[in-house]
């Protein structure tokens, strides 16, 4: 099965055999691609691998954490704290930090 995505007007849509599935359109690449990534790894027989460990918090953590998410210039890291001053080694402004974490979701692209 040949899985791609390609534009459709001003959307994206995800072609099977060379022809559009009327109802894999979307607005956005990223999604397009997602979901040509996961009918690749379905095809495959290989499934993601997800944590399904709850994470336990108390409502006050969940407020901070919500209230955290709405400033725009607040984000996750990934800090050394070996030495003397934490260093930043990854932000998360090119989704690095959720590589990090998630390897089992990864794409490599190009630079471009």
């Amino acid at each position: 099965m040949k899985i791609e995505v390609k534009v459709v007007v001003c959307d994206w849509g995800v072609f099977i055999n060379d022809e559009l599935s009327k109802d894999l359109i979307f607005n956005s690449k990223e999604n397009a691609k997602e979901v040509k990534r996961i009918m690749e790894l379905d095809n495959a027989h290989i499934s993601v691998a997800r944590s399904t460990t709850a994470i336990n918090i108390t409502k006050s953590e969940e407020y901070m954490l919500n209230q955290f998410r709405k400033i725009p210039y607040i984000d996750v890291g990934i800090v050394d704290y070996s030495g003397a001053v934490p260093q930043v080694l990854i932000s998360n402004e090119n989704r690095l930090v959720d590589a990090y974490l998630n390897l089992g979701l990864v794409e490599v692209t190009d630079e471009n």
